[in-house]
């Protein structure tokens, strides 16, 4: 049988004490304590309505394959800096399936709060499908995707992404996301914002797609506002809009990627605004159809191309330093 070690990984070692089963309803308010552990999960534990389960730190957690955890009621997981809580597959097979076992969900009406956990080789890291939920310094890694946020408000700071299969992020069907300090790196799909979703976020890092797609996706009248961004290393587009799409990036750099910023036609404005940010590196610096960009002391420089319009209209592009007085048609 195996543990979660310091590094995320893991070793074969064996179990020196007994384990604590779970399966079905949780319908009385509960504490699980280190003493307890692992307390091994089969089928669909569901916490349910005016009850709380509340995890304490240094708690480990496993999961038979296609278990999960689901709250209608509250989840209190708040692990410390020094003892994390896990949620980890239980098996003895050194390379897991990144879908072992389904995820840790938030119904609607239940409320999920995360510190300090360790979540891997699940289908869904967290879905939160209109319910509320509240993370930080949780780390989603070895997983089909990371964090779903559909009908939701959440709170995600401190928070690393990495080795998932789909996306990191998923944010929508009019959600509202507030996050800090992202890291999301070595990933198939970066962040992906559909239906009037609104993602903020002061501090992420988007880099190392290991597949040919986005690392931000903006959809159907989506907002994202980022400030000390860097979102970088994609085969494809750095940060793609569609369909009324809104961004804004502030003091943020787009690079190493195909194309930094495309604006693709659809229903309602596309609106692209820059604020003392470097686009920078690409083969493409920034594409658009028929979009709105606004730029302050902004930079679309060293591109293998600066500007391409590839609409039918002309597109009016100000305060933009391209690297050279001679604009984006300059070989930099």
């Amino acid at each position: 049988c195996m543990m979660m070690i310091g590094s995320g990984l893991f070793a074969r070692i064996p179990f020196a004490y007994a384990s604590t089963e779970v399966t079905g309803d949780i319908t009385t308010n509960t504490t699980w304590s280190p003493e307890g552990n692992p307390y091994v999960i089969s089928g669909n534990v569901t916490v349910v309505p005016d009850t709380t389960l509340i995890i304490s730190p240094g708690v480990e957690i496993r999961f038979e394959p296609e278990a999960r955890l689901q709250a209608i009621g509250v989840v209190e997981a708040v692990g410390t800096e020094s003892a994390h809580i896990s949620f980890i597959p239980n098996t003895g097979e050194q390379n897991p399936a990144f879908d072992f076992w389904d995820g840790i969900f938030s119904l609607p009406n239940g409320s999920v709060t995360c510190t300090y956990c360790d979540i891997s080789h699940a289908r869904f890291g967290i879905d939160s499908n209109g319910a509320l939920t509240t993370l930080s310094h949780v780390r989603i890694f070895k997983s089909g995707q990371g964090l779903s946020i559909n009908y939701s408000t959440s709170t995600l700071d401190d928070s690393e992404f990495f080795d998932i299969q789909g996306d990191a992020l998923i944010v929508f069907e009019s959600s509202i996301l507030n996050a800090q300090n992202l890291s999301i790196h070595d990933i198939q799909k970066g962040v992906s914002v559909f239906n009037g979703s609104v993602f903020t976020v002061d501090g992420m890092q988007i880099k190392k797609i290991t597949s040919e797609s986005d690392a931000l996706e903006i959809f159907t009248g989506s907002v994202v506002t980022i400030t000390n961004g860097i979102i970088k290393e994609s085969d494809a587009t750095c940060v793609n809009l569609h369909s009324g799409g809104k961004i804004t990036l502030a003091d943020s750099i787009v690079e190493k990627c195909n194309v930094g910023i495309a604006e693709n036609a659809g229903i309602g404005p596309i609106r692209i605004t820059l604020n003392h940010t470097k686009i920078r590196d690409n083969a493409i610096g920034m594409t658009m159809i028929a979009g709105v960009l606004t730029s302050t002391n902004s930079g679309i420089f060293q591109n293998e191309s600066g500007f391409e319009n590839y609409g039918n209209q002309s597109i009016q592009v100000e305060n933009v330093w391209w690297g050279s007085a001679s604009g984006p048609l300059h070989a930099t």
